[in-house]
């Protein structure tokens, strides 16, 4: 196992085990992403394990871009505080669903499926930023820091709209710039570790006494 992705999986073990640490002070929303990050470590041990033993997880990655979609939908329709906000992300996970099915059997069948990423990411972001004006809208003297969900959506912020960026150029990357590809790889491999750290810190302020109690 490579070096990288060794020191990924201590990060992601790390968010983890801070996770469960702070799991029955978890609201249901918490406990959602707390499952995602328990998902994405073992979907990352499961894929480095088929790459080495059957030399492909293009399927590995295509099954978890689905429940990890299915997952931060409930996330933020736990979090959004406006019913048509709630519907319109139920509605959008059926299209997804429908969509990813669609791409791995028919579209890009036998690949990784990067349509179904740039759909997610797309949503992702769009609710991430709704969220985020949703906290700032909020009046009060809560600091907004101290809010643990605060640090997951970042999080989502950062991560998806990297990947909508570099997904939607891969193919273009591919054919004309592969230096410049290789390079992104790095970029978002370090950009994953600092943002699973920042879910890790996420996690530590659930339940922590300098959190204001509606926080939690």
């Amino acid at each position: 196992m490579r070096t990288e992705k060794i020191i990924l999986l201590a990060v992601l073990l790390l968010v983890v085990v801070v996770g469960g640490f702070r799991y029955k002070k978890s609201k249901k929303e918490y406990r959602i992403f707390f499952f995602l990050m328990v998902i994405t470590f073992i979907t990352e041990i499961l894929a480095e394990f088929c790459a080495v033993r059957y030399r492909n997880n293009l399927m590995v990655y295509n099954l978890f871009n689905i429940v990890e979609s299915v997952l931060l939908s409930f996330f933020y329709i736990s979090l959004f505080n406006k019913n048509w906000l709630k519907k319109l992300a139920a509605i959008v996970l059926a299209a997804f669903l429908l969509f990813a099915i669609f791409n791995i059997l028919y579209l890009q069948k036998n690949q990784l499926a990067t349509n179904s990423i740039i759909f997610e990411s797309l949503f992702i972001v769009v609710y991430s930023l709704a969220l985020l004006f949703q906290y700032l809208g909020q009046t009060g003297d809560e600091n907004l820091l101290t809010k643990p969900a605060l640090w997951f959506n970042i999080r989502n912020l950062f991560f998806f709209a990297t990947n909508l960026f570099f997904w939607g150029y891969y193919r273009k990357m591919m054919g004309e710039n592969k230096p410049a590809l290789r390079s992104f790889y790095e970029i978002i491999y370090y950009e994953n570790l600092i943002l699973y750290l920042v879910v890790a810190a996420g996690f530590w302020l659930i339940g922590n006494r300098r959190s204001f109690s509606n926080s939690d």
